[in-house]
């Protein structure tokens, strides 16, 4: 069956419920006490309010190591990524600009470079 796309503002921390039976927690944390699996972002460079949604056609990102940006659809397919789990994946973006893909890559610029990291944490209602 087809998997709704979404789309939710973030105004702050706090708890977040998710399409699929997902939830998504926003909290800051020391870099190095981020859970594995988590996103971890620059807490000055990811303000908010934040967007966190589905992947969309035509969507790039800055790629660390890359100059310029790259397609979604080509990072999934070489990370070779099935077309079940892309469209799972959330999208944290802000005015337009995508800072990470959950699960797969922080935007080059927006990885956290203090102390301090912007968390989020996804995961389902059963945890």
């Amino acid at each position: 069956p087809p998997i709704p796309s979404f789309r939710i503002e973030i105004e702050g921390p706090g708890e977040y419920t998710l399409p699929e039976g997902k939830r998504l927690k926003v909290y800051y944390a020391p870099k190095d006490q981020v859970p594995a699996g988590a996103v971890a972002l620059a807490p000055d460079k990811a303000t908010f309010p934040l967007v966190v949604r589905s992947p969309l056609p035509g969507d790039r990102i800055r790629v660390p190591g890359l100059s310029g940006r790259k397609k979604l659809k080509k990072l999934f397919w070489e990370r070779r990524l099935p077309h079940e789990v892309r469209r799972l994946l959330p999208v944290i973006e802000k005015e337009g600009e995508i800072l990470a893909v959950a699960g797969l890559l922080v935007a080059c610029g927006f990885e956290p470079e203090g102390d301090q990291a912007l968390v989020f944490e996804f995961y389902t209602s059963e945890n």
